[in-house]
């Protein structure tokens, strides 16, 4: 920044900007601004840094709460000597923003107009103007500010004496001198004022000095005390709207703003505008910023100036605040000298919340230094209440005080000594509930162990046990435990037991009746007579199947008789066998049934495509490929696959160009895969589209990390996957950047970092900052201050500087960042030390023309002419 020129930033607010919220919305090291008041702002310009200033605005509350002007339709322009600031709206604030620059040294008019689209032209309603000397001294801070008293809202563009807002709130037309057509009748109208609140009455003092000042549409409404209220009276247009603020101070000279409210009312015949007790916003006029209102302040006798008055108790802030006693966990040791964080055991618990005076879990370890409280084997086992806690007598897994003195199983012994992890008898009963444990049948019979000593598998009187698992008196692999003595199941004269096979009566021997009965076979034909049973008659010719031979052919037509209906003719059941159509021709097509491929269908030619039995005129699958010919995308050419590539409904085994890419299959590189234009990149005979190696260098595209440039060695350089020889990135220093995209590409930089976003890395920039100076000797070098400006001449330029004139305080609460002040004096504590405020007492009155710079005066009155106000003139 040149040393001969400062920028300006303006800041809009509607309502309840005090000089502290906007030194806090201020973040420029270097600031040009004029003073204006502590009042309801109606905008302020102050100053910023480097890259112009910000303006931001809106509309003075007497158009934001007019009834009949379109907010969304205003137009704002503002003004720097006659040229322009574009500004644009923000509709999410509201606000309206734009940029200035201002010049040292020189004098500039700031003018503001707000306009309405109406009518389709721009409508002027409010404007305001003011003229700013920009100062030469970079330590100076000034500051302009529009109030809603600075707006002129009387321009009336048709000159019928009615100002365009007036004519807008009365719903008449601006433009017309004739419209509303009537003379305008003004009307009286009273604003009564109640205190701002009932316990300034005890105050004497307060009640007898409090001071309100009044507007009414912008212009000041003289007052008069009426008891404890007061009254002003006026007049407006009738039917007009009526717009009234009321703001009070603690006393005439309006140094300390108590409370403030506003309103709009359209104006009738006696209109009246009255303001209640709770009409008021107090809470939020907070000189000093320590949440406590100024009104609070001056009724509880406490400094409104002075953010230590009253002096706050240390708890009030936090319970770990410096000096507060609070001692949540009662050990004795206050929760600030604890700390909020301090945690001994880093249990997750910290010491305020943990008493040293309490051991909860009796191990020997008070509760800051136990990492479980609740645990008496943690952190240590070597204690008495864990060994105690730890005791299993029977060694179950449960602890003797889990088991406690009961005796589940009533058997007379503690389940404290009896396991619940043993079964002694194996009866699925562990001891500890198991009465018995030496009898496997108690408490539950039914138990595996009980079973095996009285178990009789096969019912015939003996036991398991007494016939063992292994006895097998026949040897049929069954054992006798399995096997009843007084059973037998195939009626052949032997009890299973000695039976070696229990099914077939025929064994051991076949003199039995049962047996001999299985084996007769009436009809001889290898099928017993019980097998065939004396019902089942399978084709239904009234002679049951035993007697119907399944290995007799009587009539010769290739039927047995057992399933044949009629034994004796040979076209019964079927005319296809031989005997039958050696006399047929059932289609009349000349070819006898005998030799006919489709016997009921004429077909003289016989053709058969798939060779099967069936000729092309009665076959369903013409080309035996296992696909319908309704359904067969080829029904002459066997492909059961049915492959289709092109789904042209032409299956590949009939399709002369199966990839449809009108290319035929003869003449096609890539005959399966669609590639018209027919590229061979290695001229090998398959396209592109179908070459596994599309550059013929001997690996495969899958593992090719140059798929169409011929590179054998696959060479890759810096390991990115792609081959050199197609390879049009590197990374020269290895730091995982591309040197294409890399901004320090011979230098390893990983994170990239470019302060001045000049392309070119820090690692290897030598202006970071790119103000001109090199990092070497640049006193900032990762902040741009071309002019290397350092005040306190410490090495560190201003703008990185956190105590710029090194007096001790630092620039973010230093009231004179740039001029040595420790003493920090600020007369009218508007947040500027007096050594860098033009306007020490705020009067509005610059120190250089002020009769009294360090009293309020802002009337200048000075009876005796010697240069000394009267308010600080000894003998005025």
């Amino acid at each position: 920044m040149r040393a001969d020129s400062i920028y300006a930033r303006a800041l809009y607010k509607v309502t309840n900007l005090t000089s502290t919220d906007l030194r806090n919305t201020l973040t420029a090291a270097l600031l040009v601004a004029v003073v204006g008041c502590d009042t309801n702002s109606s905008g302020t310009v102050s100053g910023s840094g480097e890259s112009g200033s910000l303006v931001q605005m809106a509309p003075p509350p007497v158009i934001a709460q007019s009834r009949a002007v379109v907010q969304s339709a205003l137009g704002l322009r503002v003004l720097v000597d006659g040229q322009d600031v574009v500004m644009e709206p923000n509709a999410a604030t509201g606000l309206w923003n734009g940029r200035i620059r201002l010049q040292a040294g020189t004098r500039s008019q700031i003018n503001v107009v707000w306009s309405e689209s109406f009518q389709g032209q721009n409508l002027n309603l409010a404007q305001a103007g003011k003229t700013i000397d920009i100062t030469l001294n970079p330590t100076r801070t000034q500051e302009v500010r529009f109030i809603p008293s600075d707006f002129d809202t009387s321009m009336d563009e048709d000159g019928d004496e009615r100002s365009n807002l007036e004519e807008r709130n009365a719903n008449t037309d601006p433009y017309d001198d004739l419209s509303p057509g009537t003379p305008v009748v003004q009307v009286p109208v009273i604003v009564r004022f109640e205190l701002p609140d009932e316990r300034i009455l005890n105050d004497d003092n307060l009640l007898a000095s409090i001071a309100p000042v009044a507007t009414f549409n912008n212009q000041p409404l003289a007052l008069e005390r009426n008891g404890n209220s007061w009254i002003g009276q006026t007049t407006a247009p009738e039917g007009s709207s009526g717009f009234v603020t009321i703001d009070f101070y603690q006393s005439a000279d309006q140094s300390v703003r108590l409370a403030t409210a506003q309103r709009s009312q359209d104006v009738g015949s006696g209109t009246e505008f009255n303001f209640a007790t709770t009409n008021y916003e107090s809470a939020s006029i907070d000189r000093d910023n320590d949440d406590i209102s100024n009104l609070e302040e001056v009724l509880n006798g406490s400094n409104p100036f002075d953010s230590n008055s009253p002096e706050k108790n240390p708890c009030d802030i936090s319970a770990f605040e410096f000096g507060c006693t609070i001692d949540t966990d009662g050990d004795g040791d206050s929760d600030s000298q604890e700390t909020e964080t301090i945690d001994t055991d880093n249990d997750g618990i910290p010491n305020y919340l943990e008493s040293s005076a309490n051991d909860d879990d009796d191990d020997g370890r008070n509760a800051e230094i136990d990492i479980d409280d609740n645990d008496p084997c943690v952190p240590s086992t070597n204690n008495v209440s864990c060994q105690t806690l730890l005791a299993d007598s029977d060694g179950d897994g449960k602890t003797d005080i889990e088991e406690g003195d009961g005796d589940r199983d009533g058997d007379g012994i503690l389940d404290r000594n009896e396991s619940s992890a043993l079964d002694a008898d194996n009866d699925g009963e562990t001891d500890e509930f198991d009465a018995a444990n030496q009898n496997p049948c108690v408490p539950n019979q039914a138990a595996q162990a009980c079973l095996i000593t009285t178990a009789d598998s096969d019912g015939d009187g003996k036991t398991d046990i007494q016939e063992t698992t292994t006895i097998d008196s026949d040897s049929d692999g069954i054992p006798d435990y399995l096997e009843a003595n007084n059973q037998d199941q195939d009626q052949d004269g032997r009890v299973d037991e000695t039976d070696p096979d229990n099914v077939d009566p025929c064994i051991p021997n076949t003199t039995n009746a049962t047996c001999q009965a299985t084996l007769q076979d009436t009809d001889g034909d290898g099928k017993t007579d019980v097998a065939e049973t004396l019902t089942n008659d399978a084709d239904n010719d009234g002679v049951p199947d035993y007697q119907d031979s399944a290995i007799v052919d009587s009539d010769s037509d290739g039927v047995f008789d057992e399933l044949d209906p009629a034994n004796a003719d040979a076209c019964v059941p079927s005319t296809s066998n031989a005997a039958c159509q050696s006399s047929l021709d059932s289609d009349g097509d000349t070819v006898l049934d005998n030799v006919d491929n489709c016997p009921a269908v004429a077909n003289l030619s016989q053709l058969n495509t798939d060779g099967d039995s069936f000729g092309d005129a009665c076959d369903t699958d013409d080309d035996g490929d296992g696909d319908l010919d309704t359904a067969d995308n080829c029904p002459l050419i066997a492909n059961a696959a049915q492959t289709d590539t092109d789904s042209d409904g032409d299956g590949d085994a009939c399709d002369t160009d199966d990839d449809n890419d009108g290319d035929l299959d003869a003449v096609d590189n890539c005959p399966i895969i669609a590639n018209p234009t027919q590229v061979d990149l290695d001229s090998d005979g398959l396209g592109n589209a179908c070459d596994s190696d599309v550059d013929g260098d001997g690996d495969l595209n899958s593992a090719d990390n140059c798929i169409f440039v011929v590179n054998p060695n696959q060479d890759d350089a810096d390991g990115d996957g792609i081959g050199d020889a197609c390879d049009s990135s590197t990374d020269s220093d290895g730091d995982g950047e591309d040197d294409s995209s890399d901004n320090c590409p011979m230098i390893p930089n990983a994170s990239q970092l470019d302060t001045d976003l000049d392309g070119d890395g820090d690692a290897c920039d030598t202006d970071d900052d790119d103000d001109g100076e090199l990092d070497a000797a640049d006193n900032c070098p990762l902040i741009a201050n071309p002019a290397q400006l350092d005040t306190d001449s410490d090495g560190d330029g201003n703008v990185c500087d956190t105590d710029s004139d090194d007096d001790g305080e630092l620039d973010t609460t230093d009231n004179c960042p740039l001029i040595v002040n420790p003493a920090q004096d600020d007369t009218d504590s508007d947040g500027d030390g007096d050594l860098c405020d033009l306007d020490d007492d705020d009067d509005g009155e610059p120190d250089l023309t002020d009769n009294c710079p360090l009293i309020d005066n802002p009337l200048q009155l000075d009876g005796d002419g010697d240069g000394i106000g009267d308010e600080c003139d000894a003998t005025p």
